[in-house]
């Protein structure tokens, strides 16, 4: 599936399926800072934010020219924060480890940051096999860093 896998610049059309896949039963289960289903408005209006900024990555993930997820990068303080999300039917295939790496080749060198649920043990493989290291942890989250 690797070979297959194309990342591209989301755009305001990708905006349904991204609030679809925002607001996904298992998408909110594994937030740490959306709790609860965001409203269309809001999407829209935090989308339209993400594409006006020149510094940040938002990507859709396609496999044959489908959409199977999203990948972001947003710029932070203490280095850019990495969001990911990969349709569950699309999932154990390698596809996030897949994308995740050629969205890191795209960051430069500052830390990358991810947040993850202290439950989600997929996401806690994925980021320690692509060599983030676990910076905090509390009863929650684990913060992963990677530094190159």
């Amino acid at each position: 599936d690797a070979n297959r896998l194309r990342l591209r610049p989301a755009m305001r059309e990708d905006a349904r399926q991204l609030f679809e896949w925002l607001n996904s039963p298992d998408s909110l289960a594994q937030k740490l800072e959306t709790q609860s289903a965001v409203d269309w408005n809001s999407h829209v209006q935090w989308l339209d934010a993400r594409l006006a900024e020149c510094s940040g990555v938002l990507a859709i993930i396609e496999l044959d020219g489908s959409p199977v997820g999203q990948v972001r990068l947003q710029p932070k303080a203490d280095g850019h924060h990495i969001d990911i999300y990969i349709h569950p039917v699309r999932r154990r295939g390698g596809l996030a480890a897949t994308a995740l790496r050629k969205v890191l080749a795209q960051c430069g060198a500052r830390p990358v940051i991810a947040r993850v649920r202290a439950a989600n043990a997929a996401s806690h493989r994925l980021f320690q096999g692509l060599g983030f290291e676990a910076k905090a942890v509390d009863a929650d989250k684990i913060i992963y860093e990677l530094r190159r």
